[in-house]
């Protein structure tokens, strides 16, 4: 660097084999890598490594060991919220069993298949799973427990489970795989892999939820009747029947409210940023993340990009006027505020053409004539100068400019990017312009993800529409249905706003996610209340029997999933943090919708 702090090696990888082995080539060279650097005779210098092939061995050992120490933080957790709610060790056992018999078959599978996974994203089908299970136990045991502490009878709790409860549950599992099969309109290979993955996982769940809990539950004795049912089910009971009536009775108020809440966050919506920078996806307390922006710092740039020029003649590249072009684009760019250094074949040019003269500053430029400049380029050739060829091929038809960037910004490069292709179009008629680098990656991302995450919450909004549409028979109810889940997304995107949390690899799939898990609760809720409303035609006494009946497991199975990604809040990465605050947010609000939107629409309306 320009104290003599520091200096650098850099190595250049010949390409890898196309053999589909390329991350068995990568892990070799970075651990064969840090196997030099941590040799004794080394010790007394501050080694520092970075680059791509470093980065993602040590990026995937980073986020195999985050992850499973999420993974289990979260499993103890639920473990812990099963045992106090349902006080059975059945509860614990028929989710756990159908989640790894889940598990075992999906990424059996896809092991067969020799499926490519990303380590950053693997944990969340297989925590998804896990809290989806959860959560369908909790349904099937709340129906079982209620009718069992009536009845005494395990046979005829059974029947009454499977009756009510079956159905319920299949029509959740198949929203929330349409939900996630949504991921496949991002043209991003891990989110797809997501998105399919978590979707066979719920897929294959159901029979095993469904057989196995049943099963587990019919082991043990009969019991006499409760008449009085316990005090603790006719505590929540009556709580529930008293909070459905207030709901009920207070409809203007609540719509009213939500109405201001929902503004608010609809004010946020438009500060939403798409970002696919590391250090907001990942953040500098990631350790590989902080060294590689150490070494960036000190020597080089993690952000930067290419541009080849690629002219329709040989020799074109060293001419005079082509190259002065050039150097007033280069030096334009370098006056960027973002800019940290702009380098090309002009550099080698002026700084032979000063030495050659005398080192006069007035010779550090670009020499009129063309036979001066091919003079120059091959006295550099002879005397040994090796990065010509880094700028400038053979043939002298091709040019590259790089420019190195002290910091992401999406809207600063856009300018830069039309500024050089208005240029080369002015100055290089004819020529042919290829912009590459980790700056040109990012922006072909965030495109994927803006357009991608547009099309699968269209998407998953229709699927999941025309299903609940189907499945109530009824226009009206697939409307209501909806309505619960679109408000979530809302209040998730204004947090993002009002947070400042960018869309980005991990967040973009929140909002799928959100409209396959949220819409949960709204088919318990509305299957119930229509099963109940068409036997008694009362619809006042229809709705608060399904707030007695599935209002305490809605709270269970919701407080479940928050509390499963509450350990992604004690994360190094930016972004499990904000997949722990945006689910929160998307959980409680969806919850919240369904306790409160969800009846009064229903007696608004009149539904049936």
């Amino acid at each position: 660097n320009i104290n003599g702090k520091s200096a650098a090696i850099m190595l250049r990888l010949i390409p890898y084999p196309d053999d589909n082995t390329e991350s068995f080539y990568r892990i070799q060279t970075a651990s064969a890598t840090l196997k030099v650097m941590n040799q004794e005779k080394y010790s007394d210098l501050k080694l520092t490594a970075s680059g791509m092939p470093l980065v993602n061995y040590e990026k995937g050992i980073f986020y195999k060991e985050e992850s499973a120490r999420i993974f289990k933080f979260s499993f103890i957790i639920m473990l812990v919220m099963l045992l106090i709610s349902l006080k059975s060790f059945v509860g614990i056992l028929a989710p756990v069993i159908s989640a790894i018999c889940s598990i075992i078959w999906v990424f059996g599978i896809q092991g067969f298949l020799q499926t490519k996974i990303q380590s950053m994203v693997v944990i969340f089908p297989a925590l998804l799973i896990l809290v989806i299970v959860v959560g369908y136990s909790v349904h099937i045991f709340s129906f079982f427990n209620q009718s069992f502490e009536k009845k005494g009878s395990r046979r005829e709790a059974l029947e009454y489970t499977l009756e009510h409860a079956s159905w319920p549950v299949f029509l959740t599992a198949l929203t929330t795989v349409f939900g996630f099969l949504s991921f496949l309109m991002v043209s991003i290979s891990a989110l797809r892999w997501v998105g399919v993955t978590c979707a066979a996982l719920v897929a294959v769940s159901y029979p095993f939820i469904i057989i196995v809990t049943p099963a587990l539950l019919s082991f043990g004795s009969d019991k006499k009747p409760d008449k009085k049912i316990s005090r603790y089910g006719r505590k929540i009971e009556y709580f529930l029947l008293r909070f459905g009536k207030w709901v009920l009775h207070h409809g203007k108020m609540i719509f009213f409210i939500s109405l201001l809440i929902i503004s608010a966050f609809v004010y946020y919506l438009p500060k939403v940023e798409v970002n696919c920078d590391v250090e907001y996806s990942e953040g500098r307390r990631v350790p590989y993340i902080q060294r590689l922006f150490k070494v960036a710092e000190d020597i080089g740039s993690f952000y930067s990009y290419d541009c080849a020029i690629l002219f329709p003649k040989e020799g074109m590249a060293k001419s005079p006027e082509n190259l002065k072009k050039l150097d007033e684009i280069a030096n334009n760019l370098a006056s960027s505020r973002i800019v940290k250094r702009v380098r090309s074949i002009t550099d080698i040019v002026k700084d032979l053409n000063k030495s050659l003269n005398a080192d006069k500053e007035e010779f550090y430029k670009i020499p009129d004539d063309f036979d001066t400049i091919a003079q120059l380029m091959l006295l550099y050739e002879m005397s040994g100068g090796s990065e010509q060829e880094d700028w400038v091929d053979y043939e002298y038809r091709n040019l590259r400019l790089k420019v190195e960037l002290k910091a992401f910004n999406k809207i600063e490069f856009e300018k830069q990017r039309n500024y050089i292709k208005e240029k080369i179009e002015e100055y290089y008629p004819g020529a042919k312009i290829i912009m590459t680098g980790s700056v040109v990656t990012f922006m072909t991302m965030i495109d994927y993800m803006v357009s991608g995450q547009l099309w699968s919450i269209a998407m998953a909004l229709l699927t999941i529409g025309a299903i609940m549409v189907m499945i109530f028979g009824s226009l009206k109810l697939g409307f209501i249905g909806m309505i619960p889940n679109i408000i979530p997304l809302i209040l998730v995107g204004g947090t993002m706003g009002a947070l400042n949390i960018p869309l980005d690899f991990v967040t973009v799939m929140i909002a799928p996610m959100i409209l396959g898990i949220a819409v949960d609760d709204t088919i318990h809720f509305i299957t119930h209340f229509q099963s109940v409303y068409t036997k008694t035609g009362r619809l006042m006494a229809a709705s608060l029997n399904t707030f007695r009946s599935v209002g305490l497991a809605m709270f269970l199975s919701s407080l479940i999933i928050v509390i499963g990604f509450a350990p992604f809040g004690s994360s190094f990465s930016n972004g499990y943090v904000s997949m722990s605050i945006l689910v929160t947010v998307s959980i409680v609000s969806a919850l919240l919708a369904d306790y409160l939107i969800t009846p009064n629409l229903i007696k608004w309306i009149k539904v049936i």
